[in-house]
Parts: C-alpha cells; structure tokens; sequence
C-alpha cells in the first residue's frame, strides 16, 4: 500500500488551486503561441523567444499534470472531493467519492 499524504481541507484547496494555475498557464502559453504560428506570423517558428514561450508552456502543462497525477495517487481522498466546492454538504460529497473500494463494489452491484 503506498504511503499517503495527510493535508487539512484548507491547503489541499491551495495545492489544488496553485496546480490548475501552473496548467492552465502552461496550456495558455502553448495553444497560445501555436495559434500565433498558424495565424499571424507562420515565419515566427523559427524566432527564438517563440520557440522558448512554446517550450516553457510544455514543460508548464507537462508538470502540471504529473503533479496532479501524483497528488490524486498519494492522497487520501479522490479527485472528485479535491475538486468539489467547500460548501458541499458532507453527505453530498460521499456521494461522489469512488475511491478504487467503491469503484469496485459499483461495479459488482446488479
């Protein structure tokens, strides 16, 4: 069983919330520049500050993602709670989490 990390409500919202920043700025950077490319100045491919914008938007939403993937595997709770607004009632809440249990009890309910 892997070992989990244990974070109080308020700084799994911080960690959560900094996390989609660091994606959505790496996807803005990215499409961004692409889009760029494909329609104002296809020349500019081969400017070096471009080709830079492009690459830091790589790694950006490349990080992002394995953060995210590594978060959601090393917590104790599931990615539906991380994203569920903090004003959802608990009842609410137990109803959206499937963890890998009760994904799987799901699954064998008729």
């Amino acid at each position: 069983m892997p070992s989990r990390i244990v974070l109080n409500p308020e700084l799994l919202q911080l960690v959560v919330g900094m996390n989609r920043i660091l994606t959505y700025a790496g996807h803005v950077l990215l499409e961004g520049t692409l889009a760029f490319w494909a329609l104002v100045w296809p020349e500019g491919r081969s400017d070096r500050r471009l080709v830079r914008l492009a690459a830091i938007g790589i790694a950006l939403f490349i990080v992002g993602d394995e953060v995210t993937i590594a978060f959601v595997i090393m917590s104790t709770t599931s990615i539906l709670v991380m994203v569920a607004p903090p004003h959802a009632s608990a009842e609410g809440a137990e109803q959206i989490v499937l963890n890998a249990e009760g994904a799987e009890r799901a699954r064998r309910r008729p």
